[in-house]
């Protein structure tokens, strides 16, 4: 009878942490942000954070927790 239970208390667990993960799931990247560059490449970044500006670049908070950024080309660089 024992495993019975125990079967009942493991089922019940999974529902109510199922239950709490659909209610608020967790955040793992809450922006997505480009910008459109003159020259070069376009910017696309992604983090909890971000913030763009076309033909400067992005700032964004990565999932380490810190401040990054890019910036756009400022003249086209020929290899």
């Amino acid at each position: 009878m024992k495993k019975i239970y125990l079967v009942y208390a493991f089922s019940f667990v999974l529902l109510l942490v199922s239950g709490i993960l659909l209610a608020k799931p967790p955040v793992v990247f809450a922006a997505d942000c480009h910008a459109v560059c003159k020259v070069g490449s376009d910017i696309f970044v992604s983090g909890s954070t971000c913030s763009c500006t076309d033909n400067q670049g992005c700032t964004w908070t990565g999932s380490d927790g810190k401040q990054h950024s890019q910036n756009c080309a400022t003249e086209l660089e020929l290899d």
